[in-house]
């Protein structure tokens, strides 16, 4: 009870007026995160529900980390900040609404997160990349002042390069994603070759997990997602092969079978 009020006077004296969405703000998900080519800075794509606008955000490296994480359905051996502050919420009955991207200055964009405790919508100031991270867990959505998405640092979403965000694809079931030597660094991978695996769906074999790096189909390595595109695409549709993978500290074969029909 003691911590409830606590947690619910934190929340008071840091709120503002709330409510609902403003009429002018978009809805998006996030695309993705990868590296500027430039500055080599994580970012994190946000785009619209359309596929037509994205707003790349630029952040911290261990704010980038928690995002990417809850993106590709990897969870870490011990709680991360965000899955910490989830747990608390949760405990306290807490619950988060929404997030919005409302304002940007000099530079600096500015979010808050809107909270519902007791029957009462409050909201809190907050860095985009900790909002956005917090709304993923709790699988809320998020908003983005329409302002922001009409603006100069908006781009077209095909106007995105391969190289700003890791690439993805799906082949027989099984949906990777680009694995760089930067991503496995900042986001503590264990290795920098192969391709994640981000979901699972029908086709895919039996054993394969979400989590799981691809490095090798038979005896051809996979160093990018084209890599392994092309190693399954190449397969005889009458012949099983195996993909070589490593889950953690330990490496697996996971048996693929031949392509029915």
């Amino acid at each position: 009870m003691g911590s409830r009020l606590v947690l619910g006077a934190i929340f008071f004296v840091a709120s503002g007026c709330a409510g609902e969405p403003q009429p002018t703000a978009v809805q998006v998900e996030v695309r993705s995160v990868g590296f500027d080519v430039t500055s080599r800075a994580p970012v994190v794509v946000l785009e619209d529900r359309a596929h037509s606008v994205a707003l790349p955000i630029w952040i911290g490296a261990e704010e980038a980390r928690a995002i990417a994480l809850q993106l590709e359905g990897i969870q870490p051996p011990r709680p991360l900040t965000h899955d910490l502050f989830k747990s608390t919420l949760d405990q306290v009955g807490v619950h988060l609404e929404r997030v919005e991207i409302a304002a940007l200055e000099q530079s600096t964009y500015y979010a808050r997160i809107h909270f519902r405790s007791g029957g009462k919508v409050i909201a809190m100031d907050s860095r985009p990349s900790d909002a956005i991270a917090l709304a993923m867990r709790f699988q809320r959505p998020i908003y983005v002042a329409a302002v922001l998405m009409e603006g100069d640092a908006a781009i077209p979403t095909g106007n995105i390069r391969p190289a700003d965000s890791t690439r993805s694809s799906e082949v027989r079931g099984i949906s990777v994603q680009g694995l760089t030597e930067e991503l496995a660094a900042h986001f503590a991978l264990p290795h920098t070759r192969g391709v994640i695996v981000t979901a699972i769906g029908a086709g895919a074999p039996h054993g394969l997990a979400r989590g799981d790096i691809i490095v090798g189909v038979d005896q051809s390595a996979v160093r990018s997602v084209d890599d392994f595109r092309r190693a399954l695409e190449n397969l005889s549709a009458r012949d099983g092969s195996r993909l070589h993978i490593r889950r953690g500290d330990r490496e697996l074969e996971v048996a693929l079978p031949p392509v029915q029909g």
